[in-house]
């Protein structure tokens, strides 16, 4: 799948790292359709300013570039074809979390998150949540409250048909990280994320989500996000979003004002 750069853009928009596919389809200002079916978009702030074509149903954010693409490559879309894919490449800058945050309120649609299971992956998760510890004052308003973590959680792991040599053992930097997520999680009344946590600290060992993905092709799509994800049956029409909020349905090449 190709990746497309919006280059008609003005030198002068913030582009990100983030990168974003599915389901959704952008009207720029030039009248220029960018479809993200059957290409990669790099995230750009000049994407909130933008018509937006969506059959999104909801949004799956993944922590890493290499499992977006493995994704993808093993026919992820064909299994859930009205869902929307969106990277951050490791820790997300504040144009991916702004553009997300936008989308997810704009589509009203649920946004789930899939890292990995060490101390990393779970600060990214809280990261696209509340933002760093060390937040920016731009970064402020970009926080994506309503993501849900869908995995890879400590608690997975045992369930996982995972050889002993895909583990890796957590370092005394990994114990120290587990220990200010930990602090910061407990103060955010994240519950859950507290106790996977402390089964992390007990397994000793982390886990990659490019170890569940070499358990056999296709398995991080079949074997796991479809018992945690049931796909949607596709909807008779999709949803125009404007600049301003205001909604249409596209039905049959035509567009009616709906409030």
């Amino acid at each position: 799948m190709p990746r497309f750069h919006l280059r008609f853009l003005s030198s002068e928009n913030h582009f990100s790292k983030g990168m974003l596919s599915g389901a959704l389809t952008f009207m720029t200002n030039e009248q220029k359709l960018v479809d993200c079916r059957d290409q990669q978009v790099l995230i750009s702030e000049s994407l909130t300013n933008f018509r937006v074509i969506s059959d999104v149903q909801f949004i799956v954010v993944v922590e890493k570039d290499a499992i977006f693409q493995k994704l993808i490559d093993e026919g992820y879309f064909a299994a859930f074809p009205k869902s929307l894919l969106v990277t951050g490449k490791g820790y997300p800058d504040i144009c991916t979390r702004k553009v997300l945050r936008w989308l997810v309120e704009k589509l009203n649609v649920p946004v789930y998150g899939l890292f990995d299971s060490d101390p990393h992956g779970i600060e990214i998760m809280l990261t696209f949540k509340y933002g760093s510890i060390t937040e920016r004052r731009e970064g402020r308003g970009c926080n994506v409250k309503q993501i849900q973590w869908l995995g890879l959680k400590p608690s997975d792991v045992p369930s996982l048909p995972i050889t002993r040599e895909q583990f890796i053992h957590l370092t005394n930097r990994d114990f120290m990280k587990i220990v200010k997520i930990r602090r910061r999680a407990n103060g955010l009344g994240e519950d859950e994320v507290v106790a996977e946590l402390d089964l992390l600290r007990s397994q000793r060992n982390k886990l990659e989500l490019e170890a569940v993905s070499s358990i056999e092709p296709q398995y991080i799509i079949r074997g796991y996000l479809m018992s945690r994800l049931s796909p949607s049956p596709t909807p008779s029409c999709g949803t125009i979003l404007f600049q301003d909020g205001a909604r249409c349905q596209a039905r049959n090449n035509t567009v009616r004002q709906v409030a």
